[in-house]
């Protein structure tokens, strides 16, 4: 919404920008009155029944690799996982503000480059900052894809960290060695296209 909204106003598109907020409160009203009555409703749209837990991320290949570390205590874990994650939060955020700053100040924009911004951010919420990482979550970044076609690394990235999760079905939240293969496989193939791809982007 905040990458939307910037775009919107630096193309001095006031008409759009009101109709998008008019449209907005719309649809969370209707929701309001309707299905999600309570704050706690709205609450469970953060999933709170896996706060704490790790599923198939780097968080939760960290989480097994502690099981390897002598007299590591469940207070001591609990404390890595939850500065990790708080840490991850914090990166992204960073990331997704200098993206909305980049946006602001260039020059040659238009709606390619938003859905090329709304693509990566997201990307890069699901793959570094997302403890709890189920298989179908990436597949939202397949439309972003499909309207991308200009930028071919976040279409790669994207495809593969889609199909990556489907190699192994189960055992991602488990604590046995195919939950560790089963982490790795999920985030590796895109972590490492994202890595090596724009570093190739660049030169």
């Amino acid at each position: 919404m905040p990458l939307v909204f910037a775009f919107l106003c630096k193309q001095r598109r006031w008409k759009d920008l009101a109709a998008s907020v008019l449209l907005s409160l719309l649809i969370i009203a209707v929701i309001t009155y309707t299905f999600m009555p309570t704050v706690s409703a709205w609450r469970s749209l953060l999933n709170p029944g896996t706060a704490g837990a790790t599923a198939r991320s780097f968080h939760h290949a960290i989480n097994l690799f502690m099981d390897f570390l002598p007299n590591v205590s469940v207070e001591t874990r609990e404390s890595i996982l939850s500065f990790l994650k708080y840490f991850a939060y914090l990166s992204w955020i960073f990331y997704y503000a200098g993206t909305l700053i980049k946006s602001l100040f260039r020059k040659k924009d238009s709606e390619i480059n938003l859905v090329s911004d709304i693509g990566w951010t997201t990307l890069t919420l699901f793959l570094l900052a997302t403890p709890w990482l189920m298989p179908w979550y990436p597949s939202i970044l397949l439309p972003i894809a499909a309207l991308s076609i200009n930028s071919p690394h976040f279409v790669l990235t994207s495809l593969t960290f889609s199909l990556s999760p489907s190699i192994i079905l189960g055992g991602g939240a488990g604590t046995t060695v195919i939950s560790l293969v089963t982490s790795f496989v999920s985030v590796v193939p895109p972590t490492a296209l994202l890595i090596f791809g724009r570093k190739k982007a660049l030169f």
